[in-house]
This record gives C-alpha cells, structure tokens and sequence, in this order.
C-alpha cells in the first residue's frame, strides 16, 4: 500500500526526515512544512501507524512521532537516546521545571501555543526553584545544591528541545544568573498537575497515608521525599526507590516491563486530547 502518491515527494521525504531527527518539530522550525504536515495530517498518522506503530501526534505549534515500545532487546534503557530522567535531582528539577513554566505562562496571559515562546533567566528559575523547594521543608538542599541541579538539567532539556538557550551578541559576557531561555512549547505535552504530585507521590511514596478524600495526603511534601532519601539499598550510588520517577507511575501491559518508560514525553497529551471535557491534560491510558 502507498500513502503519498497524491503528495510532493520532496516535501513528504523531508517531513519523515524532520521527525526522525529531534523529539519535537516546532511550526517555528520551518513554517511551510509544518502546515504542509497539519494539512495532510491524516495520511502521515496512517503511514506512521501502519509501518511502524508509531502514533503521530501534532496541534497548532509542535507535532512528534510517539514510539510506545523498543524492538531491540539487546539495548540497555542507557543505550536508547531518549528523554528519560532518572537521576533523582535530575527528576526533580523538571518537576520544578514544569511548575516554573506554568507561572511564566499565568504571569504573561499567553496560552502554550501562543509564539514567541516566553523567555526566562536562568535566575528566575533558579529564585521559583529555591522558593518552592522552602516551602517543601528545604529538602536538603542549600542555594549552590539548586544551582548545581538546575545547571546539571539545563543541557539536557536542551538537548531534548525543552528549552532554548536565547543566542547571545559576539563577545558578550553575562553571568548564569542572566542568561536566557526560552520555554519551547514541548514543555506543555507534560501537565504538571498530572505528573505532580498525583503521579510523583505513587511512584516516590507508597507508604504515603491516605486520608480517605481519594488525595494523598502528603503529596505536596513528594518532592522533598524524594531529595531527603535517595533510598540508594545497595550502596552503588543509585536510586533505588524510583530510578524512573515519572515512567514507573504509568501503566504497563503486565508483562513486568514498563515498554513506555523510556520515552515519557507523550504520555500528557495536548487539550485537543482532553477526553473529559475539563480542559486538563489527560495521561494516555
């Protein structure tokens, strides 16, 4: 069967190439191939799903293929080049990261979609992150330790098209504190009230106590858990408890192999994928 004999071959072979080449393809990358792909949407979703199994998921400013599983047994989860953190501060950080996003958001009236995407300093985040990590007990972690976690994270999220390091003039010198970012809108196929605290506390905190209201009752305390204790058992340095926090909240196919955990980017969907009518993000069953 063929699926693009009614298209520009060229524009068509380009597009399979730009999804293969990054997690995320932003309408700002090249504007005409993304309305090229929105437009004929139907027949790249059919080809992806049929000769992959891969789902193709695009709204108004960001479209991504979704690989639910890996093929390849023989590839350790360090050898697959996806989003996956796993690192406890590492975990933490995008959680704050992704609570900072939802603020700068609210405090400039844009909505995820709306370009330019929000530019931020690097002090702005790291002030939200000390903040809201004082609020959690101080977790363990004095203003240089939020510094490291944030300075640690910070290329990952590019690398991974999170965010975008504002380029700066030839020459130019300016402290971390000033340096900018912008918030690139992959940021929102995570909804942080999905992943935070509902998700983190089941992955992080199973003897957390339940009150009965159907909340855990101490989830806004998740995150300072997770600093607290790294629940390293085995004295290798590694964590434990949740070696990944997000992907092992969400279900799996019963086999024992979490097959989605290593690429947890799509399991928040975007609104146009709200089932529930409530305007939230819902988590892919």
């Amino acid at each position: 069967m063929t699926y693009f004999d009614k298209l520009n071959r060229p524009r068509v072979q380009a597009l399979v190439n730009i999804l293969a080449e990054a997690p995320f393809f932003y309408r700002t990358d090249d504007p005409e191939a993304f309305a090229y792909l929105r437009r004929h949407r139907a027949e790249f979703t059919q080809f992806y799903d049929e000769v992959f199994g891969w789902e193709l998921l695009v709204d108004a400013t960001t479209a991504r293929v979704y690989k639910g599983r890996w093929h390849n047994p023989a590839l350790r989860p360090s050898q697959r080049d996806a989003f996956d953190p796993s690192r406890r501060l590492d975990c933490v950080g995008f959680l704050l990261v992704l609570e900072f996003y939802e603020r700068v958001l609210e405090a400039n009236n844009r909505a995820p979609t709306d370009e330019p995407a929000p530019r931020f300093a690097f002090g702005e985040l790291f002030e939200f992150a000390r903040d809201r990590l004082a609020t959690l007990g101080g977790a363990g972690l004095d203003d240089d330790g939020v510094r490291r976690m944030l300075r640690q994270l910070m290329p990952m999220l590019e690398r991974y098209r999170f965010v975008r390091e504002v380029p700066r003039e030839r020459d130019q010198v300016v402290t971390d504190e000033r340096v900018l970012y912008e918030a690139l809108p992959g940021l929102y196929h995570y909804d942080a009230r999905k992943l935070a605290p509902d998700v983190i506390a089941r992955a992080l905190a199973p003897a957390l106590a339940d009150d009965g209201d159907g909340a855990l009752g101490a989830a806004p305390d998740v995150i300072a858990r997770a600093l607290a204790d790294d629940g390293d058992d085995d004295g290798d340095g590694a964590l434990e408890v949740a070696p990944d926090v997000i992907a092992r909240a969400l279900p799996d196919d019963g086999d024992g192999a979490l097959e989605v955990a290593p690429d947890v980017i799509a399991r928040a969907l975007p609104d146009d994928r709200d089932d529930d009518g409530d305007g939230a993000l819902e988590v892919v069953p």
